[in-house]
């Protein structure tokens, strides 16, 4: 995974050895997560992948707010 901030600049990357375990059910056991964080906001996140099994649960990216609602950021 890598993150870009809003000037498409790479601000974080992030690797996984860790592999889905290619089950649909809900099984967690091999979930993990990778977190990134930029002051500035991250405009941009690309996820790639080399293994055949590769699953995304969630995912949120945008601009820190310090604690006020997102609406006050904008």
């Amino acid at each position: 995974m890598a993150a870009f901030d809003t000037s498409r600049i790479r601000v974080a990357e992030v690797h996984s050895a860790l592999k889905a375990d290619g089950v649909i059910t809900g099984t967690v056991s091999e979930d993990t997560f990778l977190g990134v964080h930029a002051p500035d906001g991250i405009a941009e996140v690309r996820l790639s992948n080399r293994v055949f099994n590769f699953e995304i649960d969630h995912l949120q990216f945008g601009r820190d707010c310090g604690g006020q609602p997102c609406e006050a950021c904008e």
